[in-house]
């Protein structure tokens, strides 16, 4: 009986360390076209958790100067938003109707963080200059070709409707307020709204996919937009 037992729990083990549980690094094998520049110049995140929130401060960068994605070489075939200012709600998200050049951001590598699989794991910005910013983790192969994305940071000054955490072993914990009105609104129109607030829990699977573990909605309410400030963080 006694065997049995220990058996089984092997068996558990092992399938569970073969899914979600490696241990993570830094794969050796970048194939982007300036490979070099970008092991110099990017700060590699060492250490996890790393939170995207209005309590913990990011770590301090190698080089002060943001440097674009695409720069480096990685390829994100129009996967991920350009647009940098306020049309970021449910419905209208990322479709504002009066884009100009002030509205399309430029999209820059900020960290690269460790990852369980053959491919990288990026902590990008998305801003144009004014105080509203997006920010994305954003896996590709190791040659640069885009995989996923996840929208863990957005607002401005210190207004985020949305913000995270990355765990040690790669569990993405991302809460945010979603607003659900009928109509575009932009930011200096309104100062209080209607929305739901969502707890979502993503892993990154080895093949740098970000998989839904679990989704919490809560009830429709108003909220205050400055109350954003404190209404998120600290996390969890």
């Amino acid at each position: 009986m006694m065997k049995t037992i220990v058996l089984i729990f092997l068996f558990i083990s092992i399938s569970y360390s073969t899914v979600y549980c490696q241990s993570v690094s830094f794969p050796s094998n970048i194939s982007i076209s300036k490979r070099n520049e970008f092991l110099s110049n990017e700060t590699k995140i060492e250490n996890l958790p790393i939170y995207f929130d209005n309590v913990h401060a990011l770590p301090e960068g190698k080089n002060p100067q943001l440097i674009g994605v695409e720069y480096y070489g990685f390829n994100l075939q129009n996967k991920v938003p350009m647009i940098s200012t306020d049309d970021f709600r449910y419905g209208h998200k990322f479709e504002n109707p009066w884009i100009s050049g002030d509205a399309t951001g430029f999209l820059s590598v900020l960290y690269w963080l460790p990852s369980n699989g053959n491919y990288t794991l990026l902590y990008c910005i998305l801003e144009s200059g004014r105080d509203d910013y997006r920010c994305f983790l954003i896996t590709t192969t190791t040659s640069g070709l885009y995989i996923d994305h996840k929208l863990v940071h957005d607002g401005w000054d210190n207004i985020n409707f949305t913000q995270a955490e990355l765990s040690s072993d790669l569990t993405l914990k991302i809460t945010e307020i979603r607003m659900n009105g009928p109509s575009y609104i932009s930011r200096g129109e309104f100062s209080t709204f209607n929305g739901q607030k969502a707890n979502l829990v993503y892993k990154i699977t080895p093949e740098g996919k970000f998989v839904l573990q679990s989704e919490n909605i809560g009830i429709m309410k108003t909220y205050n937009v400055e109350s954003l400030e404190s209404l998120l963080s600290p996390l969890p």
